[in-house]
């Protein structure tokens, strides 16, 4: 298999498992092997995060989200506590906050990154003003989903925890990514009309 093919294949394995996270440590609660989650995680996070800081292809953010993975599966392992595990969301929500408010500090807003890619020309005025505000609505979403996450760890249920991190997160993720996809086409539409 060619050098292409085994990074594809590395990067989907870590972003399901990233996905699957919560679902993952429940299982291995429950089954009593949390550290193979643990080594799993730590083997797929690290090299993923050490190839996307080598290609440079999806730059520093990639990196520090699965980096983040790493870094908890590895705090886990050393100081055997299964209860790193459970950070892993808030973690990765504080670091796509930092990724997302600091690009609209310096930068090309994130938003405006994925616009352009997708689009392959230049963006209108209008356009970049409206990717600036998605960045920002997602970086509230970052720091509301992170506190949620948090309050789930810090109650000490797994219950909450599982169903927020789990379930109801990614229920709010796509209720807003419909959101927005939705405001975008109604703008777009306005905007050919005139």
């Amino acid at each position: 298999m060619p050098a292409e093919s085994h990074a594809r294949v590395l990067r989907a394995a870590s972003a399901a498992l990233s996905a699957l996270w919560p679902l993952a440590v429940l299982a291995g609660l429950a089954l009593g092997a949390l550290s193979w989650v643990l080594v799993l995680g730590l083997v797929l996070f690290g090299v993923r995060a050490a190839m996307e800081l080598r290609s440079g292809r999806r730059g520093v953010s990639a990196a520090a989200v699965t980096g983040a993975g790493a870094a908890v599966c590895a705090a886990g392992l050393l100081f055997a506590r299964d209860a790193a595990a459970l950070w892993y969301p808030v973690i990765v929500n504080a670091v796509l906050f930092f990724v997302f408010s600091s690009s609209l500090i310096r930068g090309v807003p994130v938003a405006e990154r994925f616009a352009r890619l997708a689009s392959g020309k230049p963006l209108p005025a209008a356009a970049v003003r409206y990717c600036r505000r998605v960045t920002l609505v997602w970086c509230f979403f970052f720091v509301l989903n992170g506190a949620v996450a948090l309050l789930t760890v810090l109650s000490g249920s797994l219950r909450w925890w599982g169903l927020w991190n789990g379930c109801l997160s990614y229920l709010f993720m796509g209720a807003l990514m419909a959101s927005e996809y939705l405001v975008r086409r109604r703008l777009q539409h306005a905007a050919a009309v005139q």
